[in-house]
């Protein structure tokens, strides 16, 4: 439900594909703005024997359900807001934002949302919030730790203080 202009469109390229310089979060976020990213409604279309829908929630499981509106993702967004004492909206998450630090950390938190969702559904686990507060506060610790050997101190602070407030 977002109005989608040439300028936007520009804006969200430059912001999540070209200013992230990671592989992985680019092609995760190409995935998204091309709605070809795995998830149970898209999965099901492929394999009748999949459900539609969000095991978690019972809603349709679509790309942004997965990384947004899920219960799981909501409360990763909410501890996210909270510790940084701002409000994250999909927009936001999809879009991007103009601030490097956080446009990078919105897609890390975005990526580890879906590879939750991912190592979940290759064990045929059911998510859950421990689950994924777990690796996503291993995984904040870890790019932290890169990030301070590679002397990005802003990303590696950032980072670090949000794996830090993680239950």
């Amino acid at each position: 439900n977002i109005d989608i202009n040439i300028d936007l469109i520009r804006s969200a390229f430059v912001s999540k594909l070209t200013q992230i310089k990671e592989t992985k979060i680019k092609e995760f976020n190409y995935k998204v703005f091309q709605n070809i990213l795995a998830c149970n409604n898209l999965v099901s279309k492929w394999d009748q024997s999949k459900s539609s829908n969000c095991e978690v929630c019972g809603l349709k499981d679509d790309i942004h359900h997965l990384i947004y509106k899920c219960d799981l993702a909501q409360s990763v967004w909410n501890a996210v807001a909270t510790h940084l004492h701002i409000y994250i909206s999909d927009k936001d998450i999809i879009l991007g934002v103009p601030d490097p630090i956080l446009n990078y950390l919105f897609s890390f938190v975005a990526f580890t949302i879906y590879k939750y969702w991912l190592i979940s559904s290759k064990k045929n686990q059911v998510r859950t919030l421990i689950g994924l507060m777990s690796l996503l506060k291993a995984d904040l610790s870890l790019k932290a730790s890169v990030y301070r050997h590679l002397k990005k101190i802003q990303y590696s602070q950032i980072l670090a203080n949000i794996s830090e407030s993680i239950p």
